[in-house]
């Protein structure tokens, strides 16, 4: 994981390796929505290009073709600030709330039925899993359930001791 650095103890070499890391990152994220806008051209647009760059970039990673650490400074840097860059998206649904008035039913009802079918395709996709894989059931979980209720009771014993 890439760790913070403290500019003010920091020497030149170490700032120029983050800089060069974080710039690494950069360029490769710009390349893969670049090729996935090309291949979406390609395709007759059936896709986005950026929805295919992020599918290029999951598999580069998933196959470890793509070393994480390339990518991986940059990654945080836009996951810190998402919500910044969702604000010119805002800006441009005010510029067109007509539209989104005429179409309010259909989007909500596009956004009830999506939500539904997910819901149901988890569901059906976890049973299947578990019936699949019994025991690799995180028994885990169960232990720290437990664990966890055992020292909420002990919480709570201990506060009811201390009104008294």
């Amino acid at each position: 994981m890439s760790k913070p650095i403290d500019l003010k103890n920091a020497n030149w070499a170490t700032i120029r390796q983050v800089l060069f890391e974080w710039l690494t990152g950069l360029a490769v994220l710009f390349a893969l929505v670049w090729l996935g806008e090309w291949l979406s051209s390609l395709l007759g647009h059936a896709l986005p290009g950026s929805i295919l760059g992020m599918l290029l970039l999951t598999a580069l990673l998933q196959f470890k073709w793509l070393p994480l650490h390339w990518v991986q400074r940059s990654s945080l840097f836009f996951n810190r600030w998402m919500s910044l860059l969702f604000i010119p998206v805002g800006v441009g649904l005010v510029d067109h709330l007509s539209v989104l008035h005429s179409a309010l039913l259909a989007i909500i009802a596009t956004c009830v039925f999506a939500t539904l079918v997910l819901l149901a395709l988890c569901g059906w996709a976890s049973q299947w899993w578990f019936r699949r894989h019994p025991n690799e059931a995180a028994p885990e979980l169960d232990t720290a359930s437990a664990n966890g209720n055992a020292q909420m009771k002990a919480n709570l014993n201990n506060e009811g001791r201390a009104n008294d």
